[in-house]
């Protein structure tokens, strides 16, 4: 199989020379691609160019979505406007906010912990309240950690803190019941799980299938969906755009990079993507 696919990310990491390497194996030329040097152009077709061109003239037509920044990704995905570029990502949730995203789910109808989004001190208090505690404060952006409150004092001062800190972006977010301690990342590519970390008591076909609709729902075609567990069975506590998955345990793949390779494989088999140009 000849192709060149590129691997977008500001640092290859573990995660991104993996991914490379299986991308090799199955048969592409494996491209790594950062945002171009220099300001976007924002004319009457803005765009924002991908250094897709490497040193020895191979040229991705299909790229995956790696960007751990997520602002910096929900900035520059929104305006890549290369006709010829395939970027295999999340989804909604590339380029969406924890917000927008949670909005999705619910959409959806798929089950997710109690939650509330909140602007400011006084609103944010008043959800946790309502949630219970422990509860958990998630900024906007996605793969920001979350801060647990336990109680309504340390509610109270992480929340404080925040809006001291003078700008609101830093007193949106949502306020969700629980810690989202002994989660399960479920990745998820193609519509078919391929790796799994966290909880062994949840692997399995309950959380795989609600992992498999959540991304369904955000059109994402590679996305890491975090589950937690109920009384009422597993929930949706968090999406991951990029997860990283080096200790993740595949599932019916060799691994989790292998999985991914085989993918984009199969949409270039499919004429959903052009590779190389």
């Amino acid at each position: 199989m000849a192709g060149t696919v590129g691997v977008l990310s500001t640092r290859v990491r573990v995660e991104e020379k993996l991914l490379m390497a299986a991308l090799v194996e199955a048969g592409f030329v494996a491209l790594s691609v950062a945002p171009a040097p220099g300001p976007a152009p924002l004319g009457p077709n803005p765009g924002w160019p991908l250094a897709v061109d490497s040193a020895s003239g191979e040229a991705a037509g299909i790229v995956i979505d790696r960007l751990q920044d997520r602002a910096l990704a929900s900035a520059l995905l929104e305006l890549t406007s290369d006709d010829q570029l395939r970027i295999v990502d999340a989804g909604l949730a590339s380029v969406g906010n924890r917000l927008t995203i949670a909005a999705a789910i619910a959409r959806a109808g798929l089950p997710r912990p109690l939650a509330f989004g909140v602007h400011d001190e006084a609103s944010g208090l008043e959800a946790a309240e309502l949630t219970g505690y422990p509860a958990t404060f998630l900024p906007l952006e996605p793969k920001t950690a979350g801060l647990t409150l336990h109680d309504r004092d340390t509610a109270e001062a992480v929340l404080e803190h925040r809006e001291m800190l003078g700008q609101r972006l830093d007193t949106l977010g949502l306020i969700q019941a629980g810690d989202g301690s002994d989660a399960l990342r479920v990745i998820v590519s193609g519509g078919r799980v391929i790796g799994a970390e966290g909880n062994p008591a949840l692997t399995n076909a309950d959380s795989f299938k609600l992992a498999v609709s959540a991304a369904q729902a955000l059109s994402a075609e590679l996305v890491g969906v975090v589950i937690v567990d109920s009384a009422n069975g597993p929930l949706i506590w968090d999406i991951d755009p990029a997860p990283d998955f080096r200790n993740a345990v595949p599932v019916e793949v060799a691994s989790v990079a292998a999985g991914i390779a085989a993918r984009i494989g199969e949409l270039v088999a499919s004429n959903g993507a052009l590779v190389g140009r």
